[in-house]
């Protein structure tokens, strides 16, 4: 976090402690670390096309804008502060919400390109072929 931090206090034209420059560091760091897990995954024989790190650390960030977005509008709408703990029935909800967007919607597409080049072959029986959305993409190349 401290070299987004230091990208974004010295490159870009936010006040500090904004929310513009709040979000940018989180959005710099995700890059970062999305770009060095494609450099890991190039440096393993792994295409850059192919690569699904860049988007999947982006996802995290955007996710992280969604929730933050979710939690203000529930704040607004319900009156409750930043401090209140929060009711039982929201964390059950939170947690759903990030296995569902870790398991479902971002981690496969970061994940089975590199388990397909494990295995040695597009049509490798790591899942099922219905059951997977991203097998498409590993087939593309």
């Amino acid at each position: 976090a401290k070299p987004a931090s230091y990208a974004v206090d010295e490159w870009f034209v936010f006040q500090r402690h904004s929310p513009p420059n709040t979000y940018s560091k989180v959005f710099v760091t995700f890059f970062m670390s999305g770009l060095l897990h494609a450099i890991a995954e190039w440096s393993n024989g792994m295409d850059w096309e192919m690569s699904g790190s860049l988007k999947f650390f982006y996802f995290q960030a955007a996710g992280v804008v969604v929730e933050d977005f979710v939690q203000l509008i529930y704040r607004l709408i319900t009156g409750r502060d930043l401090k209140d703990p929060p009711r039982l029935w929201t964390r059950m909800l939170g947690y759903v919400w990030v296995g569902f967007f870790l398991l479902f919607w971002t981690t496969p597409g970061w994940c089975y390109p590199a388990a397909v080049m494990n295995l040695g072959t597009t049509e490798g029986k790591l899942i099922p072929y219905d059951l997977s959305y991203f097998r498409k993409f590993a087939k593309q190349h």
